[in-house]
């Protein structure tokens, strides 16, 4: 149910977002976004484990669908200037297939949703990973892996805050393409960290290259999406980003039970670096053949 939900939440989120903030700040307002997300990633699961060891499970369960309510009242006070849509008596298979070949003939669309689907198969598989790296490779237990994450955390946190600050205007491709590149190379190089105080230090950095490529990806679909397509577009966004994931943690816990968790980052780090840049020599060569020949 909840999955389902997210399915509907997603898209609807992510093509709203425009209508709240002007075009030139777009990038900004994501980034902030992410740093309210990373501040709850962080502040919420301590505070959860101090709760829960107090009162159990069943409150907390309570507490968090009470939360909902002020987030849903701040949600039905948003006012935007009304818009008028022209409704086209179309079936939804048409409409997908139209957004899909909608972006199939976006250069830069079809290049952040490429990038989004291999980072977020082989690099988005934290919460498998972390743990068997943590207890296999650097001999830790619930504190250490508890400790890896709030680094992590941090990282993404510094990296969104950041981008709120001073990301502006249209998001280019050399970014989109850079740090995906970097979070792919960084989880690879992971293979060789066996130093708790250093793994940390990795996972920080890598954490601020992630929020930076989601924020990069999700603001290049945004900007290079018409109104009349954005919310396909934007739904595809979260098939990419999130929908693969689980094919990535079943691949990555696969690998680390069989060959060990530095083994599984290795693996998983080095097919996304080099599906990385397979995407990009081929947007080069989708670039030079849209260029008029003299």
């Amino acid at each position: 149910m909840l999955g389902l939900v997210n399915t509907l939440d997603q898209p609807t989120r992510q093509s709203f977002m425009p209508e709240l903030v002007e075009k030139k700040d777009l990038r900004s307002a994501i980034g902030l976004n992410s740093s309210i997300f990373n501040v709850a990633r962080m502040v919420g699961p301590a505070l959860a484990g101090v709760l829960m060891a107090k009162y159990g499970a069943g409150p907390l369960f309570l507490l968090n669908g009470i939360s909902f309510i002020p987030v849903i009242i701040a949600i039905n006070l948003i006012k935007t200037e009304p818009r008028e849509y022209k409704k086209v008596p179309k079936k939804v298979l048409v409409e997908i297939y139209e957004g899909l070949r909608y972006v199939r003939h976006s250069v830069s669309l079809r290049s952040a949703v490429l990038c989004t689907l291999a980072v977020g198969t082989f690099v988005m598989n934290y919460n498998v990973v972390i743990p068997l790296y943590a207890g296999e490779v650097l001999k830790q237990g619930v504190g250490g892996y508890s400790f890896l994450l709030s680094c992590s955390g941090a990282g993404s946190l510094i990296g969104a805050l950041m981008v709120a600050s001073w990301a502006k205007g249209k998001p280019r491709l050399r970014l989109l393409f850079g740090s995906a590149f970097t979070v792919s190379a960084l989880l690879t190089l992971l293979y060789l960290v066996h130093f708790l105080p250093l793994a940390a230090v990795m996972l920080a950095i890598i954490g601020f290259s992630n929020i930076l490529f989601i924020t990069t990806a999700n603001s290049t679909m945004q900007f290079n999406s018409n109104t009349e397509f954005r919310g396909r577009v934007m739904s595809i966004y979260p098939f990419a980003f999130l929908g693969t994931t689980p094919i990535g943690n079943l691949f990555v816990g696969s690998i680390s039970q069989k060959w060990g968790a530095d083994i599984g980052v290795l693996i998983c780090g080095s097919i996304s670096a080099v599906l990385i840049i397979l995407i990009v020599v081929n947007t080069i060569v989708k670039k030079q053949a849209l260029q008029p020949s003299i």
